[in-house]
């Protein structure tokens, strides 16, 4: 039988850190790429996630790029002015795809969701170097800086918003006797005042169970998010192991609490309502792009707001209603607009050179 070799596809992102949401987005585009027939491969991805969806992973940005003929920077906050200035792992990427003549295409990615930021001038140098090609979006902000920057840019609502349908899971109830709330807020004094506050008002109601998140693998040098004492029945953990094992504990939840803008889309897509509670302007932003001002909550509402909201059952049920699903569901079907690009680029490079800014770019001398 005659060997077939794959094209090979180098999916590069911040996955090292092991975090929920961004190891979602390899996993999904690694997936996707597979089904076209390409040979995805993903940078520092945690051995045993890879082992698992079958993708190949590796620690070593040379073996990544070799014999790729594209690579794509899959997702996350590659354009946030709150990168480091004097980190040099944009130039070590950009100078080793050159290398290699292995054009980068960013796909999904995002900024800080505001307008007039100023990134730092080794990241500003990668978009606006030659290897860095055409990218698709998250935010209509990050679409204006990428503009600025002289490259060309589409935006489309964020991928993770169709990962429950990409994976087939839907939403489930635990128990109809019983409410479940997801929060993943940060450790501080605020998060510990709230769990004792959760911890009594559980055991008055006995009808709420509050399950707080870590949404970063046990074995990950970062550990940002709060989980307090399990000493009561209605206090539980939930601890990131698995991407599609998470997305199938936030489809039992009734609600989540997040700060984290990764952990709001995958609930939202899956028809579970987000409250964000502190968070960054890129959250915010996307809240108020589906018109969802009123689930925006200030970091400080931890102390005694939050507490108040969720010691009536009857909020919590209602959450779901305040939301306008159908700009949601438009949001879904638009966010496929990534996977679309992923599709054209694939289709380009087995047919002919891509063709970006009007000069060929693949097989270039």
């Amino acid at each position: 039988m005659e060997n077939i070799t794959l094209m090979k596809i180098a999916i590069y992102g911040g996955y090292k850190a092991g975090n929920y949401g961004d190891d979602l987005y390899a996993i999904t585009f690694a997936n996707y790429l597979k089904k076209l027939g390409a040979d995805p491969w993903v940078n520092e991805l945690d051995k045993t996630i890879a082992n698992r969806y079958l993708i190949n992973t590796t620690d070593s940005l040379d073996e990544l790029f070799q014999n790729a003929k594209f690579a794509i920077l899959g997702g996350g906050h590659a354009l946030s002015s709150r990168m480091q200035p004097d980190d040099t792992g944009m130039i070590d990427l950009a100078r080793l795809a050159s290398d290699h003549r292995c054009p980068i295409f960013p796909v999904c990615i995002g900024g800080d969701g505001l307008i007039g930021v100023t990134l730092p001038q080794n990241l500003s140098n990668f978009f606006q170097d030659d290897i860095c090609q055409s990218s698709t979006v998250r935010l209509l902000e990050d679409l204006i800086l990428l503009n600025q920057l002289g490259k060309e840019a589409v935006y489309y609502p964020d991928v993770l918003l169709v990962a429950a349908k990409y994976w087939n899971i839907y939403p489930t109830s635990q128990s109809s006797e019983k409410i479940h709330v997801g929060i993943n807020i940060p450790n501080s004094l605020s998060s510990r005042w709230l769990a004792k506050q959760l911890k009594v008002i559980a055991s008055v109601k006995k009808n709420i169970v509050f399950h707080f998140i870590r949404m970063h693998l046990e074995t990950s040098p970062i550990n940002l998010d709060f989980l307090p004492e399990l000493d009561s029945p209605y206090i539980k953990h939930h601890i990131y192991s698995d991407p599609v094992s998470s997305l199938e504990f936030v489809a039992s939840l009734d609600l989540i609490i997040s700060y984290k803008l990764h952990m709001g889309l995958t609930a939202l897509s899956l028809k579970v309502p987000f409250y964000c509670v502190g968070g960054s302007p890129k959250v915010h932003a996307f809240l108020k792009s589906i018109n969802a001002n009123f689930a925006i909550w200030p970091a400080m509402a931890t102390k005694l707001q939050l507490a108040a909201f969720l010691a009536n059952a009857e909020n919590i049920k209602n959450a779901k209603v305040k939301f306008d699903w159908s700009i949601i569901e438009r949001y879904k079907k638009l966010s496929w607009g990534h996977m679309n690009f992923l599709n054209s680029l694939v289709n380009n490079e087995l047919g002919s050179p891509i063709e970006v800014n009007k000069r060929t770019i693949l097989g270039r001398e």
